[in-house]
């Protein structure tokens, strides 16, 4: 059947708006799709700015600006936490408005710093011939009684020479504060700085 040019003309011109208006809604939809995506990759970079707790690091055996590798955090609700530069932490996406506890540990070598020259300075504490600092009490400390004795002495040496891969404390590093207890309201907290001092090492 031949129609009429006029009719040919009408259906061509019919179909190209249509084709037109689909290619629109088509190139709008994909441009709508990719502003949602953009805006979420916006949201997840604000959140990632805006952290829920930091703190720093400062330990006795490298200064507060170098990587503290030994860390492990404990948490009620369980922390994601990132170093964000070296000796600062970021804790992320903490539910608000509820009580958390932040618990500070670590583990690692038990030899790492720790040589007879540290015995040798414990000794001498002991018998009252020398001083040592507060932080260095701590570290002298390694059966965690909460004092320094010769079964100090002892805990050490058998760590060095082997005979136990561990301290009688059962960690490598103390932290001061160990824990950390704070309601959270949504707002970016700052614990400040947290001491890592390492067991066994004085000098």
């Amino acid at each position: 059947m031949k129609y009429p040019s006029t009719l040919r003309v009408c259906f061509l011109f019919l179909t190209f708006i249509t084709f037109g208006l689909f290619g629109n809604s088509h190139v709008q939809a994909q441009s709508q799709k990719n502003s949602i995506s953009s805006a979420n990759a916006d949201n997840v970079e604000k959140i990632r700015a805006a952290p829920s707790v930091i703190f720093r690091i400062e330990n006795t055996l490298t200064p507060p600006t170098e990587f503290f590798e030994y860390l492990e955090i404990k948490g009620i609700p369980p922390p994601n936490m990132e170093q964000v530069s070296p000796g600062e932490f970021h804790i992320y996406d903490l539910p608000s408005n509820r009580l958390c506890t932040i618990e500070f540990k670590g583990n690692g070598p038990a030899l790492l710093g720790v040589t007879t020259a540290d015995l040798s300075k414990i000794q001498r504490y002991i018998l009252g011939n020398g001083a040592l600092e507060p932080d260095r009490i701590i570290a002298a400390d390694a059966n965690g009684s909460g004092t320094v004795t010769a079964a100090d002495l002892v805990d050490i040496r058998k760590v060095l020479l082997g005979k136990t891969p561990i301290f009688g404390s059962g960690v490598s590093w103390k932290f001061v504060p160990a824990f950390s207890e704070f309601y959270y309201t949504g707002t970016t907290i700052d614990l400040g700085t947290i001491k890592a001092i390492k067991i066994g090492h004085v000098n």
